[in-house]
């Protein structure tokens, strides 16, 4: 994750519950999960969590590969989140379609300055924060990793956030 992850989908593979699909060299993750017909039975569809994760050059590979995998196992794919790596290799393909459902929000962080400059709603915001005392402190992940504080507060923040179930 931390060598190929480069956007939001591929840090939803350390989610609990996600199955995981590793390329046979072990340089490619998918993260997806089985879905059964919707009235019970067997599994039909492998619903992949975004992209491979993987270096740029292997995507088409993984994607190769996963499909494969899946179509051995009598199931066909989702590629649900997936987003311009996919579509570099699949686009034009046959059996394949997309649709957006909305876009994630990117920023490069070596443009922080710049973006800040241009921003006067997100410095005021900026400002707010340190107005109530908000200060931010970088933690080694040793001590980030399940510590009860940051637990809890993981946990009041999606309880208000709560999203519908996803049927396929």
């Amino acid at each position: 994750m931390l060598q190929y992850g480069w956007n939001a989908t591929a840090y939803q593979l350390l989610n609990p519950g996600i199955a995981h699909w590793l390329s046979p060299d072990g340089a490619s993750v998918v993260g997806y999960e089985p879905c059964r017909r919707r009235l019970g039975g067997r599994v039909t569809m492998w619903v992949a969590a975004g992209e491979p994760v993987c270096a740029p050059k292997d995507v088409e590979a993984a994607v190769d590969s996963f499909e494969a995998a899946a179509h051995a196992e009598g199931c066909d794919v989702c590629w649900f989140g997936a987003d311009a790596r996919l579509r570099v290799v699949r686009t034009g393909r046959p059996g394949y379609s997309e649709m957006t459902l909305g876009a994630q929000p990117v920023w490069d962080p070596h443009r922080w300055e710049a973006i800040l400059a241009g921003k006067a709603s997100l410095r005021a915001q900026l400002n707010r924060a340190r107005n109530k005392g908000v200060t931010v402190t970088r933690w080694p992940s040793a001590i980030a990793t399940d510590h009860p504080a940051l637990q809890r507060c993981l946990g009041e923040w999606l309880a208000g956030r709560g999203l519908p179930t996803l049927h396929f």
